[in-house]
């Protein structure tokens, strides 16, 4: 029998063990990771009286919450006879300003765990401070990235109001394996806060417009938009609107086909907003950046002079996979890729770019009357950036 080269045993050894570790990785996520998950707490139209309590059970069951002020008498309670997996419930006439203690379960069983959130504020001078991310995906064959963020997070999400995730919450939408994967992770800081969601290229398959239909999960855990084309919803916290809105990657299909009325909804969602001190706008693929992606055209045409128009004052994305700050035709924006997912391979800085960073970042964003205040962290707490936006609305 003819002995095999050294170096093709080597190979093979190789590639069988990369090949091992994806596969165990695979299965164990599959079958270890509960399909139980939450509580998460979303807000659509009123944050200061209402918010929907959100979580997944094992079985088709109906839906219970008690909620109180005080953590030790939660004498309010909500039923909902509808037997379901996937359960949202609304909490209407709560307190502004007010921190809430609660629980989740059903007519059969109410779970022990206690868990918290709180109302915005019901005036527009209060101060505020909320944690933004963003592509906090990762892949079955990943190092875990996600979940040393998540682990920061869960040490300081007392010190903010709310957070905002800016899309790419997992890598495969239609896979409920990192949907699974992604609420174990981040269970000890969504149980804790209420989350502001944003949609990313890897979280949905969208419908084209007339269709009704996607394999998605981000639409049944995330149900906040009434638009059928495109997912965009607003709210107002404190002094400042925020326009959440629907754009993966920006494409002249996006602009011209699948979202064609969703710049309409813009233009008035912000008119309606003029009155406010600051307008937040948040979607996932940036304008422009130094990552991978660079500069797009179809949305500095189609879209910046909308944002400009109506005087936004920050806006926020992701799909980058790197921290960055850009300053264009004098708004700031934001870009959060430094979630969890793995960092873009290479950059090519354009001028508008103010400020660049590769590796795990958060970002804090505190407001007042008087400006925005914007740093970034890395997961060690070294300041990456800050910077501010002064307000520009004439009193």
């Amino acid at each position: 029998m003819k002995e095999l080269p050294r170096k093709i045993i080597a190979t093979s050894l190789i590639v069988g063990t990369i090949l091992s570790i994806i596969l165990v990785h695979s299965i164990d996520k599959n079958l270890f990771n509960p399909k139980e998950k939450g509580p998460w707490v979303l807000w659509q139209n009123n944050p200061s009286s209402e918010v929907i309590i959100s979580w997944e059970s094992k079985i088709n069951e109906d839906s219970a919450v008690f909620y109180g002020e005080n953590f030790n008498s939660l004498n309010n309670s909500i039923f909902n006879s509808t037997l379901t997996e996937i359960h949202h419930v609304l909490l209407t006439d709560l307190k502004s300003n007010t921190k809430y203690y609660y629980k989740i379960g059903s007519s059969q069983e109410i779970k022990d765990e206690i868990n918290v959130f709180q109302t915005a504020p019901g005036d527009e001078n209060t101060s505020f401070n909320f944690l933004a991310i963003s592509d906090t995906q990762q892949a079955s064959w990943s190092n875990g990235f996600c979940k040393k963020v998540a682990s920061r997070l869960t040490k300081n999400i007392f010190q903010y109001d709310f957070m905002m995730n800016v899309g790419d919450f997992v890598w495969n939408g239609q896979d409920q394996s990192d949907w699974n994967d992604f609420f174990d992770i981040y269970g000890d800081v969504l149980n804790k806060t209420v989350l502001v969601p944003v949609i990313g290229n890897h979280d949905s398959t969208y419908p084209k417009a007339n269709d009704t239909e996607t394999n998605s999960k981000f639409l049944e855990y995330f149900p906040l938009s009434s638009n059928p084309n495109f997912y965009s919803y607003s709210f107002n916290y404190s002094m400042v609107h925020f326009t959440i809105c629907d754009f993966k990657y920006g494409t002249e299909d996006e602009f011209e086909n699948l979202r064609e009325s969703q710049l309409d909804w813009i233009k008035n969602d912000l008119e309606q907003a003029q009155s406010s001190k600051f307008r937040i706008v948040s979607f996932h693929c940036p304008i422009k950046a130094s990552g991978f992606h660079g500069i797009n055209n179809y949305m500095v045409e189609n879209l910046l002079p909308i944002l400009k128009e109506y005087n936004v004052s920050l806006i926020l994305n992701g799909h980058d996979h790197h921290y960055e700050h850009v300053r264009s035709d004098g708004i700031d924006s934001v870009i959060l890729g430094g979630g969890g997912a793995f960092q873009d391979p290479h950059a090519i800085l354009i001028d508008d770019s103010q400020n660049m960073f590769f590796g795990l970042t958060y970002t804090s964003i505190s407001v007042n009357n008087d400006f925005i205040q914007v740093d970034t962290y890395t997961i060690d707490d070294e300041l990456v950036d800050s910077f501010k936006v002064e307000s520009m609305r004439n009193e």
